[in-house]
């Protein structure tokens, strides 16, 4: 059945565009038009946007978890339940991120979620595992238990790419350690996308790893190297290669809004991608949590702390990330949503989403004047409506 989407503003590459109209059929995106010019064929379902935005589904590619579970310890039903309640905050695919654990525990959990993506097919689809460590400097661990914490280990990662082929789409890891130019060169030969994070990486050794393919920095400013005008560090590093992409975690908490306007003046709107390094606290009433590892963590004013203050990731939504990124940094609604699905797309090569383009994949959200989530559809299905 073919739908059209009529009395919408649809975010395209080129930007805006008014009184617009977007058909959908088959699962694809099946043309952008004007009220105008648009010629579907008989029987063809309409649906009336209102007026309100519509921008592609968001890409959340650095998310621990949400309402109630965290993805390294969740069961395939728990992960499932992530899953389905993600498109409420306008996240139609996902990047299960597993922080520094044994073993034991990531094999177990990279099982788990490879058997959710299969299982779980009406909610935010996962697109890959993202490894956040375990191979960060201790100096820089943040939220990192740091008894998992170890150098990189090239027999290890060989075999969790064996296991589980084409599924681990990125691994953050820090440049400094012994090891770990050759773990990079590994990666990128076999498709992986090397993310630096957890580091205290001189400026110079940052380099050598984007020389080698690197092209990201895992939530920018957060555990790494700063600027300093006499040692530029993973900072400097991360402003002055162009190819390098800058994860932003805009809960006013992370960074303050300020550096995140001079970050976008830099950087440019195609080199930031937004996450959230969200926690199972997420969507949850403020208070005490434990995160893996059994450590306790408390929620309060939108942040996520250890008793000693450190943060402990975020209780950030997707949907509240570009509402933030509109305000922080004064831009336009169609470059707020390129940061939360055209880049992240582009960075992880998922081709067929990102975008509202004929031939991809009809993911997108509806939003009203607050840019607020109203309506999710993924793979043209509506699987979320604010008013049902």
């Amino acid at each position: 059945m073919i739908t059209a989407i009529v009395n919408g503003k649809v975010i395209t590459p080129a930007g805006l565009v008014d009184d617009a109209v977007l058909v959908v059929g088959d699962n694809t995106i099946l043309d952008v038009t004007t009220s105008h010019e648009v010629n579907c064929p008989s029987g063809t379902q309409t649906v009336n946007a209102q007026g309100m935005v519509i921008a592609p589904g968001y890409i959340d590619s650095h998310i621990h978890g949400s309402f109630g579970f965290d993805f390294s310890e969740a069961t395939i039903d728990q992960v499932g339940k992530i899953l389905e309640k993600l498109p409420s905050v306008g996240v139609t695919t996902v990047l299960p991120t597993i922080g520094s654990s044994s073993e034991q525990t990531t094999l177990a959990a990279l099982e788990t979620l490879q058997q959710a993506s299969e299982k779980f097919t009406h909610g935010a689809k996962i697109a890959g595992v993202h490894l956040e460590g375990p191979y960060v400097n201790a100096s820089k661990r943040g939220a990192q238990p740091e008894q998992f914490l170890r150098e990189p280990d090239l027999s290890q990662i060989q075999t969790y790419l064996d296991h589980f082929k084409g599924f681990i789409k990125m691994v953050t890891l820090a440049p400094e350690l012994p090891g770990s130019l050759a773990m990079i060169a590994l990666l990128k030969k076999q498709g992986v996308v090397v993310s630096l994070g957890h580091s205290s990486a001189t400026f110079d050794e940052a380099e050598k790893a984007i020389a080698l393919g690197a092209d990201r920095m895992a939530h920018f400013f957060n555990a790494m190297s700063p600027l300093h005008h006499r040692e530029p560090g993973m900072v400097g590093a991360g402003l002055t290669f162009s190819d390098v992409s800058l994860e932003l975690v805009l809960d006013g908490h992370h960074i303050d809004p300020r550096v995140a306007e001079l970050t976008y003046r830099i950087k440019g709107n195609e080199k930031i991608i937004l996450v959230t390094d969200a926690t199972q606290a997420t969507g949850l009433p403020e208070g005490k949590y434990i995160r893996p590892g059994n450590r306790e963590v408390w929620v309060k004013d939108g942040a996520v702390r250890f008793a000693s203050g450190v943060l402990a990731g975020s209780v950030l939504t997707m949907e509240k990330a570009v509402q933030n990124s509109v305000s922080f940094l004064d831009i336009s609604i169609a470059e707020a949503t390129q940061m939360a699905s055209t880049n992240p797309a582009e960075n992880l090569h998922l081709s067929d989403i990102g975008s509202l383009t004929p031939g991809k994949q009809a993911d997108f959200v509806v939003l009203d004047n607050d840019y607020s989530i109203q309506q999710t559809y993924i793979a043209g299905r509506k699987v979320f409506d604010l008013n049902q």
